[in-house]
């Protein structure tokens, strides 16, 4: 599967793009229709993970196989944080981000209603940022 993905992303980087608007939902779909330079960037990203052959993405595939993350304790953190997560996310659901601010001691949870996996950064990054380092206490997960 790993080789016929490089392939692809080296020979037919259209079809790619076109596909993973799909599997990343209709957020994310929404936003590589209307700007699809975030699809070619996508897909050069891909390029880059395959680049020097399918071991890397294996390894990545498999991490995400193991119970996670083994060795992070997140209840450890007292940094004030909140945790950011686009509510309409196809590939992390949200209870995910739940699971994180409900573990990180404090933690405030932001479920942002039409944004994806990718459209959070994408359309909220200025706002997350300025919220991280507004006033030069914020944490971010």
């Amino acid at each position: 599967m790993h080789r016929a993905t490089r392939w692809l992303v080296q020979h037919k980087p259209a079809k790619v793009a076109g596909a993973a608007s799909g599997d990343l939902g209709p957020a994310d779909a929404a936003l590589f229709a209307q700007r699809p330079e975030l699809a070619q960037q996508l897909v050069r990203f891909m390029a880059g993970a395959y680049e020097q052959g399918v071991r890397g993405p294996l390894r990545d595939y498999a991490a995400l196989g193991r119970p996670w993350p083994a060795a992070i304790d997140v209840s450890t953190i007292r940094c004030r944080t909140t945790v950011w997560h686009g509510k309409d996310d196809a590939c992390v659901p949200p209870c995910h981000a739940e699971w994180y601010a409900a573990h990180i001691p404090g933690a405030q949870l932001r479920l942002l209603p039409g944004e994806g996996h990718l459209t959070i950064s994408a359309r909220r990054g200025a706002e997350i940022m300025a919220a991280v380092v507004g006033d030069g206490s914020g944490g971010l997960v």
